[in-house]
């Protein structure tokens, strides 16, 4: 069965896990993170709403903003002559559903652990064909990618993420795409206090960002 994600680019992390799960479930997963540059948008997003048995929705504040693409594929796979056929939504962040989309029920993946989340996911898409079954974990596999908002490995020392800091949505997607493929990155960070003496000053510096395994070797 081939799968089609359809996501805000704020909620890649959803999306990446998702496809992850679907793909080791056995499953055939489309999804613009594997389109290539170049590659006509339109017409890719065309192409997999035509093969796809079935569309996951990942529901968030983004996914319903004003000029999404993603709200643009939804409608898309509700103009089909199958209207909601396939059609799997799933909520990642708290939002309020349109009521034009209200009567396609939804399930909700955040706030959950890996395992029921999971279990949220694949109970919630169209089963395989007859003789093809989801395939489970076994001892020891690759546990793929962590649930975005999950539970904190049991080492972690990182202060909570501050609510306040928003944007540069592009330029983190970036980072992360550059250190998940092994380069290095250089970013630029602003330093600032709280204390009165350095209010309003703010410098800009060049950070050197390592991959894990560079961390590793240097230390």
């Amino acid at each position: 069965m081939r799968v089609f994600v359809s996501h805000a680019s704020k909620d890649r992390a959803w999306t990446e896990w998702v496809a992850w799960h679907l793909r080791a479930a056995g499953y055939t997963v489309e999804v613009d993170l594997d389109w290539r540059r170049g590659d006509s948008f339109m017409a890719k997003m065309r192409q997999a709403l035509q093969e796809c048995d079935a569309m996951v929705a990942l529901y968030s504040p983004a996914y319903f903003a004003e000029g999404s693409y993603a709200l643009m594929e939804l409608d898309a796979w509700l103009a089909r002559p199958q209207r909601e056929a396939g059609l799997v939504p799933l909520r990642v962040a708290e939002c309020e559903v349109p009521h034009l989309y209200r009567p396609y029920l939804w399930s909700d993946l955040f706030g959950r652990d890996d395992t029921a989340a999971r279990e949220v996911l694949l109970g919630a898409i169209p089963p395989l064909p007859a003789g093809a079954t989801v395939r489970p974990r076994t001892p020891g596999e690759d546990a793929g990618p962590r649930v975005p908002g999950g539970a904190l490995p049991a080492v972690w020392s990182v202060p909570a993420r501050n609510p306040d800091f928003v944007g540069r949505d592009n330029l983190l997607i970036s980072l992360r795409d550059r250190l998940a493929a092994g380069s290095r990155a250089v970013v630029q960070a602003i330093i600032t206090s709280r204390h009165r003496a350095w209010a309003g000053v703010a410098e800009a510096i060049e950070v050197d960002i390592f991959t894990r395994q560079e961390s590793i070797t240097l230390l």
